[in-house]
């Protein structure tokens, strides 16, 4: 069974509170928080077994509320985000120095595209990067692919990856377990009980 707990003040505000991120080791988590004007990306550290403060980082990332996070590094120091406008999404990476968050840059034409890149999840080897695409040669809507990093450090050609997880609705939100072995995402397809359903595969 799963037992879901409030994570109180000072994580959750009388506003919405949504989108969480988490690395691996559950000691860094971003969010987005609904302000007054705009859309905030916040992040806050556990310190001795408590969330600090959280800390908007919109400035720091180049966010102008159009942005959201979507994963984090094993060790934390690189944020995904898709960056929305009116008619494409594309998926961005701001790396932090121990200080500060870099502004947000896209990623290569090998994940971003013409069309919606969604949602993008890192493995903890830092070597494959699950992402959403509604792209040409798809299965139908979007699709989870997958593409590897190079040894010149950048992302490779992505894959389809097929059938037995895509079909011809929509899947989404892939995450990928701390072993690497189990992947985790949501599916209007396969068999389920109706909209988007939560999936895994080992």
């Amino acid at each position: 069974n799963l037992v879901k707990t409030n994570l109180g003040a000072p994580v959750n505000s009388s506003t919405s509170d949504y989108s969480p991120v988490l690395t691996p080791d559950e000691n860094t988590l971003v969010f987005m928080n609904s302000q007054r004007f705009f859309e905030a990306i916040m992040i806050t550290k556990k310190i001795d077994g408590v969330w600090s403060t959280p800390v908007n980082i919109n400035p720091q990332v180049r966010s102008d509320g159009d942005m959201k996070p979507t994963s984090l590094s094993f060790d934390g120091k690189e944020l995904y985000l898709v960056k929305k406008d009116n008619t494409n999404s594309d998926i961005y990476v701001s790396n932090f120095d121990g200080t500060f968050w870099s502004a947000a840059v896209p990623l290569n034409k090998h994940i971003n595209s013409r069309y919606n890149e969604n949602f993008a999840s890192i493995t903890p080897d830092g070597k494959s990067l699950y992402f959403t695409s509604n792209r040409k040669g798809t299965h139908g809507g979007l699709d989870i692919f997958v593409s590897k990093k190079q040894s010149v450090g950048d992302w490779g050609p992505a894959d389809n990856l097929g059938t037995v997880i895509n079909t011809k609705l929509d899947e989404e939100t892939p995450y990928i377990s701390r072993d690497g072995k189990t992947l985790y995402f949501s599916s209007k397809g396969h068999f389920n009980i109706g909209g988007f359903d939560v999936f895994y595969s080992t």
